[in-house]
């Protein structure tokens, strides 16, 4: 029985908390509410938002022209130093080619079969004849080939003799004669050159030797092209007729001259660089060109032959230079740099292009949603106004009961309301 009423007395309490609920929304709805005042009107709310949206649309759209013209100009960049590296190649390779036909030209000159005559008969007039007419063409073709740092013939018969040699000096060439011929050499540079067994090129690697009266102090990259020599009658090795081509001043000749508008830089095969650079690092550091570049370092243990460099401010084309038509050359490693101004200001000028776009679109977008704003909220103020009208006047002078949406509902069933007062 206890438990009975206790149940009744809890339903009681329950229906009670009800009616106050109820008693308190129907006096909340019967008391007349203060109108208070519109802190943020719909019509600067609307077109807030609308000019949000389309601001965060224009900056996705922005983006998207901006990534689109970049990949655009990237690769327009990218082709042109392709183009520009098709250019470089076959100069160096030409430069290649000519110290090998000149070398090759200068073997079968007649001082030269003079000179192996006179040494097997020790007829030592004809001897010096034929050193003073072979010194006469190295001095005469090293004037015309102003990248020829010397000239020389040695024979490797018995010890390696220098018997003819001419070499340029501070723009001047000259030839040596007598005692400045020096005997008895290290053929350190061409000391290969005693397994070839036939008239075959032979190309030494490439050295670095400082400039010592020059004014710059990068040293100076060089290589030794050198043709064998066999005696007629018995077809051994005599000697070696050897040019030493100078790299560096030929590369600084193309970039001052031929490649002038071509930013390039030259490695050989171990990633030294041939000439001064603008790189970052010192020029003995064989890394500086790695270190401007990092993805060299991957595509160089990769062997690969051509590969395109996406920097953020720059862009390169790496490209190997093969002599497959010489033997026995180690290649060299291309990379033709894009001027970094001509780049940047087309990254600006696109990006200028992104933000105008960007703006544009904002600002239309805004002009519309202030538009829209107005035909949304001015029937309302006007509906407003009549109703704060009819509290004092006790009529209404006009509702927008004519606009087909929303608006024009809440307007006549406001109408109705008022009709039935």
């Amino acid at each position: 029985m206890s438990g009975l009423a206790n149940q009744k007395s809890g339903f009681i309490k329950q229906s009670n908390t009800i009616d106050d609920h109820f008693s308190d929304q129907n006096s909340s709805i019967n008391k007349i509410i203060a109108l208070g005042e519109v802190k943020w009107p719909l019509s600067f709310k609307i077109p807030l938002a609308g000019f949000i949206f389309s601001l965060v649309i224009s900056l996705i759209v922005a983006f998207a022209f901006y990534l689109e013209s970049y990949q655009v100009v990237s690769k327009e960049k990218m082709n042109e130093l392709s183009l520009k590296a098709e250019v470089v190649k076959p100069l160096l390779t030409g430069f290649y080619r000519q110290g090998a036909r000149d070398v090759t030209f200068l073997s079968v000159t007649p001082p030269i079969a003079d000179i192996i005559n006179a040494s097997q008969s020790n007829n030592n007039n004809l001897l010096l004849i034929g050193q003073q007419r072979l010194n006469s063409i190295f001095i005469e073709l090293l004037k015309t080939k102003p990248n020829y740092k010397k000239m020389s013939f040695i024979t490797t018969s018995l010890t390696n003799d220098v018997v003819v040699s001419a070499y340029r000096e501070n723009n001047k060439v000259k030839g040596l004669s007598g005692d400045e011929l020096q005997k008895n050499i290290e053929l350190n540079a061409l000391k290969n050159i005693h397994m070839i067994k036939s008239r075959q090129v032979f190309f030494s690697k490439i050295s670095f030797t400082p400039q010592l009266n020059a004014i710059s102090e990068q040293p100076s990259a060089a290589i030794f092209v050198a043709i064998p020599v066999f005696t007629p009658h018995d077809n051994s090795l005599f000697g070696l007729v050897a040019i030493e081509l100078d790299l560096t001043a030929y590369i600084n000749e193309l970039k001052e001259e031929t490649l002038k508008e071509i930013n390039f830089h030259i490695t050989d095969s171990q990633g030294h660089l041939l000439t001064h650079s603008n790189l970052e690092g010192d020029f003995h550091d064989n890394s500086s060109l790695q270190k401007a570049f990092p993805e060299l370092t991957q595509i160089m243990s990769n062997n690969e032959i051509s590969a395109e460099i996406f920097n953020v401010n720059n862009l390169a084309y790496y490209s190997i230079v093969n002599f497959n038509k010489l033997s026995n050359v180690s290649p060299l490693h291309l990379v033709i740099e894009s001027h970094n101004d001509e780049f940047i200001l087309a990254i600006k000028a696109m990006r200028f292009r992104a933000i105008l776009i960007c703006l544009s679109l904002a600002f239309i977008s805004l002009l519309l949603s202030i538009f829209m704003a107005r035909k949304i909220t001015k029937p309302l103020s006007v509906m407003s106004e009549n109703l704060s009208k009819y509290k004092g006047q006790g009529r209404i002078d006009s509702l927008p009961m004519d606009e087909k949406n929303e608006i024009g509902l809440l307007a006549r069933s406001f109408h109705n309301l008022l009709m039935t007062i």
